[in-house]
Parts: structure tokens; C-alpha cells; sequence
């Protein structure tokens, strides 16, 4: 019995000090030093998956049309930043009507996920979500667009204040 009790604790101590080579490794790598400066600097944490759900719900009520759906989930002032380079800020009713504008020029839409995750920024303590989708517009004028995009949600106590897109065009097969 003792037998077992030493070689357990052996092998308990043995593993507590692998876990914390581990740590320590992680703690080295983020105290790399930068080769170049950065604007932003970044110390990465997961963020809170409920930041995910509300990006999507968002992204869901744009799709289907039901953009009225969609100032449930903005905050009381939204930055925009389109991919051309557009960029504006508005109270939450006047980014639901400038949203239900661009929506209101099609027929449908469709989008498809490729990647979401949340990630929190612990050294400004912001929230954000990530995704890349692919998404087609299907216009009244008969014109059809793809495009892939990555888009930037920064959160603010669980609604989107931000939001950056980035885009290419998807050639067509």
C-alpha cells in the first residue's frame, strides 16, 4: 500500500512540474519581443462565446431580410467600415435604416460560415468577434455578387459597436 501511495505521489509531483514547464513556455512566447511596432498591441485571451451567438444572430436577421431584427443586437452607437473603404458612425436606428437600405436592393441573400470565434483583448479589456463567410447578393436588378469576407465585430456589454469588413470578390466558375 505504501508502494502505491509513494508512486502515486511521485507521479503526481512528477506531472504538476510538466504542467508548469508548459505555462512557462506559454509565458515565454507571449513576452516575445516584436520585430516591428505595432499599432494595436494584443494580448489574446478566448472570449465569450455568447459574443458569437449575438454576431451571428445579428448576421442572420440581415440575411433573411428581417433587418429591424438586427438593432436588438447594436449597440447604442455602431462604427461601420466597409471593405471599399467606407466609413461612419451612427446612432443604433440610423444603422438599421443605413443597413435596411443596402438590404432593401436585393431579392435574397445567402451566407455561409466558414470560421467565428470570439477573442477578448486583456490589455484594453475590449471584447471582439472574428469570422470569415462567404456571402451572395442576389439584387433586384438582376446582378449577383460573392464575395469572401472577413469582418471584425468589436462587442460592448454584449452588443456590436463596431464592425470592420474586409472582402475579395469570388470569381466565378
Amino acid at each position: 500500500m505504501k508502494k502505491i501511495l509513494f508512486v502515486s505521489f511521485c507521479l503526481l509531483c512528477f506531472l504538476s512540474c510538466k504542467e508548469k514547464e508548459a505555462t512557462n513556455k506559454m509565458d515565454d512566447t507571449a513576452k516575445a519581443e516584436l520585430p516591428a511596432e505595432v499599432m494595436y498591441p494584443v494580448n489574446p485571451a478566448p472570449g465569450n462565446q455568447k459574443n458569437v451567438v449575438t454576431v451571428m444572430n445579428w448576421n442572420k436577421a440581415i440575411i433573411s431580410g428581417n433587418v429591424d431584427d438586427c438593432a436588438a443586437y447594436t449597440a447604442d452607437t455602431m462604427k461601420i467600415t466597409l471593405a471599399d473603404g467606407f466609413e461612419t458612425k451612427l446612432a443604433r436606428d440610423s444603422a438599421v435604416a443605413f443597413i435596411k437600405g443596402w438590404r432593401s436592393s436585393m431579392d435574397s441573400a445567402k451566407q455561409t460560415y466558414v470560421v467565428v470565434y470570439a477573442i477578448d483583448n486583456v490589455l484594453d479589456k475590449t471584447e471582439w468577434v472574428m469570422q470569415w463567410a462567404d456571402e451572395s447578393y442576389f439584387y433586384k436588378n438582376g446582378k449577383n455578387e460573392t464575395l469572401a469576407l472577413h469582418e471584425v465585430y468589436k462587442m460592448d456589454q454584449g452588443k456590436i459597436s463596431e464592425v470592420h469588413q474586409y472582402a475579395q470578390a469570388v470569381p466565378k466558375k
